[in-house]
């Protein structure tokens, strides 16, 4: 998953070079949604999202990046409990400093909020990291 979510940021930095000249306030105000699109299907190529997720979503709203994974099989709560620790290990929390840094520097607009939230078969939040 950790390489999974360092593919949708790369990705939103190739298309912010390709974007052209307009040079918006906010982050929402740079990306459009065929872009936003374009980083759901790069993600979905990632085989861990490919194998694992039925569904992903990605929203911007002003400088907040939101990421949502859906998982495509049942997970019971025992196996619930085991992912809130993985993701609580995973140490996520430095990686998304370091892309709101590099947002800030490609951009000279740094995100808010960086949100990645993964949630069961049935739409049950299992856990989000944040930063």
């Amino acid at each position: 998953m950790r390489k999974a979510m360092i593919n949708v940021m790369t990705v939103f930095m190739c298309i912010f070079l390709l974007a052209g000249c307009y040079r918006g306030n906010t982050l929402e105000e740079r990306i459009n949604q065929r872009e936003i699109d374009y980083v759901i299907e790069e993600l979905k190529k990632d085989p861990d999202v490919r194998d694992n997720m039925r569904e992903v979503t990605l929203e911007v709203k002003e400088n907040s990046i939101y990421c949502n994974f859906y998982f495509k099989n049942y997970l019971d709560d025992t196996q619930i409990v085991a992912m809130k620790s993985a993701l609580l290990q995973a140490g996520y929390e430095k990686e998304l400093i370091e892309l709101k840094d590099k947002f800030e520097k490609q951009y000279k607009i740094r995100p808010d909020l960086i949100s990645y939230a993964f949630y069961t078969s049935d739409d049950r939040l299992i856990g989000k990291v944040e930063g």
